[in-house]
């Protein structure tokens, strides 16, 4: 009896996970949107994104990330306006090419709005500073593929960490 109620019981499962994966390709099936990105997508999203900002800051030449930028970021964000937007980060020492080696923290799941748009937000650890991103991207159908449509980069030095009294 005990070892047909376990029995029993792993069918009931093995139904119910059926039913849950039917359930989920359906839904999947039906979506309609921008294609989710990968996890290593999103990575290398957010670097691109900030390294497009630091080549700009380092040569004043901005033509990248306005390249990468939606048509509505290009219109709200003219080219030669786009050293103005990053003057507060290029004046701040955080050395932003540093993100080519390091893994952005996410503080939250990325997201998906009902316009299509993905917002990714987290930040990358450089040398004693934080530098706090907040990215929206839209999906180019023709192109096939994110483009930046809003960026804010903000650095924030972290506090030394205070010295500990050992106990005696």
């Amino acid at each position: 009896m005990h070892l047909r109620r376990k029995f029993l019981g792993l069918i009931a499962m093995v139904l119910c996970f059926s039913f849950v994966a039917v359930t989920y390709a359906q839904v999947r099936a039906g979506y309609e949107g921008p294609p989710v990105p990968d996890p290593q997508d999103l990575i290398d999203l957010v670097r691109n994104t900030v390294l497009a900002v630091h080549e700009g800051n380092s040569s004043g030449n901005y033509q990248k990330l306005f390249d990468m930028g939606s048509p509505a970021f290009q219109s709200a964000h003219p080219l030669a306006n786009l050293e103005t937007k990053f003057a507060r980060l290029k004046d701040h020492p955080v050395d932003l090419s540093a993100v080519r080696t390091l893994t952005p923290l996410t503080t939250g799941a990325p997201t998906l709005d009902r316009n299509g748009l993905l917002r990714i937000l987290g930040f990358f650890e450089i040398k004693r500073v934080q530098l706090v991103y907040d990215l929206l991207y839209d999906y180019d159908q023709n192109g096939k593929r994110w483009r930046v449509i809003g960026i804010s980069l903000n650095p924030r030095d972290i506090p030394p960490e205070p010295d500990l009294i050992q106990p005696q």
